[in-house]
């Protein structure tokens, strides 16, 4: 009753035990209802749901169409704002590449993922140091910044990724530090 009246906590709650049929005695399995809902407690606040929503909108890349990437946007933008750590990075990808209908921004990407970094996000500072090493705006990217924020992942390369490793390259080539590029 609360969730048809507009709780977005009880929308939320039901949506989940709708597209997860963990509860067929009480709420019976019945997904497309629950992503409304769920959709509804986004759009009503929930912070959560906006993320649930972004995630299950994203789960099939073959779906991306502009159109799918607009409507996830919206709903990851609302879990960004609430200060979901994933969400935060998740729009920093999003303003890198111009996606879902927001512009390329690669100051607004890197705002985002330095927010993600200091939520605990493994990996935000690593797409931090490739937006501002590789930004495809000339004029937003920052070589330096790069540089500066790479020292951190230098000092624990050994416990680096592969992808990392390739960052921390991109940071070191953008500075036109060949020799430092090529050894990583």
């Amino acid at each position: 009753v609360k969730a048809e009246a507009g709780d977005s906590f009880a929308q939320m709650a039901l949506g989940s035990l709708l597209v997860s049929g963990s509860l067929p005695q009480a709420a019976p399995k019945d997904e497309p209802r629950g992503w409304k809902l769920l959709e509804q407690a986004s759009e009503g606040g929930h912070s959560d749901a906006s993320w649930l929503v972004f995630q299950h909108l994203m789960a099939d890349p073959e779906q991306f169409t502009d159109a799918q990437l607009a409507r996830a946007a919206v709903h990851l933008r609302r879990a960004a704002a609430a200060a979901h750590p994933q969400a935060m990075a998740a729009l920093g990808g999003f303003y890198f590449e111009g996606a879902g209908g927001l512009p390329r921004d690669c100051r607004q990407a890197a705002d985002w993922q330095a927010r993600a970094e200091e939520a605990g996000v493994r990996g935000a500072r690593n797409e931090q140091v490739w937006t501002w090493a590789t930004c495809p705006i000339a004029a937003q990217r920052d070589p330096a910044r790069a540089l500066q924020l790479v020292g951190y992942m230098v000092k624990n390369q050994d416990t680096l990724a592969y992808s990392e490793l390739d960052t921390v390259a991109a940071a070191y080539a953008a500075n036109r530090q060949f020799d430092q590029a090529v050894s990583f």
